[in-house]
């Protein structure tokens, strides 16, 4: 399954590289490309509604990994976490920072490469983080409302 037969995100121009570390890695991999705050940009292997879901989650992994960096005395600032990992026994997780605002997540099978998972990110993240970067968001001015959700 590929993300241009499900994910309208690829209208970024983006699914393609996703698309390529996948074929690099091999292992049943899925990766998300998403703004620090989770919204996804682009994906490849999973459904929207799962693309969505992972990318909330390497947003939180990433933030609760700052959190764990202040709480040690380090630096906590965006570009200071530079690698999540998590090993499950069914698959392993990396959450990595490819741009300014921007994180790519990655989810291959445990019989996965570890160290050539995290060497293909890597080289996404130096080779295009200008293009990947998510600009911030404008704060409201004073007076307006963010989303509203009507009952």
């Amino acid at each position: 399954m590929t993300s241009e037969s499900i994910n309208p995100n690829r209208l970024t121009g983006l699914g393609w590289l996703l698309d390529n570390l996948a074929e690099q890695v091999g292992h049943h991999t899925r990766a998300v490309l998403a703004s620090l705050d989770g919204i996804t940009r682009s994906s490849s292997g999973l459904s929207m509604d799962d693309a969505q879901r992972i990318g909330a989650l390497g947003s939180s992994f990433h933030a609760s990994s700052r959190s764990a960096a202040g709480v040690l005395g380090a630096d906590n600032s965006e570009t200071a976490v530079r690698q999540f990992f998590l090993e499950h026994s069914e698959f392993l997780l990396f959450v990595m920072s490819a741009g300014s605002g921007t994180l790519l997540t990655v989810i291959t099978d445990t019989e996965a490469n570890a160290g050539t998972v995290g060497h293909e990110m890597g080289l996404i993240g130096k080779r295009l983080g200008e293009q990947l970067a998510t600009p911030s968001r404008a704060p409201l001015a004073a007076g307006e409302r963010g989303v509203t959700h009507e009952r």
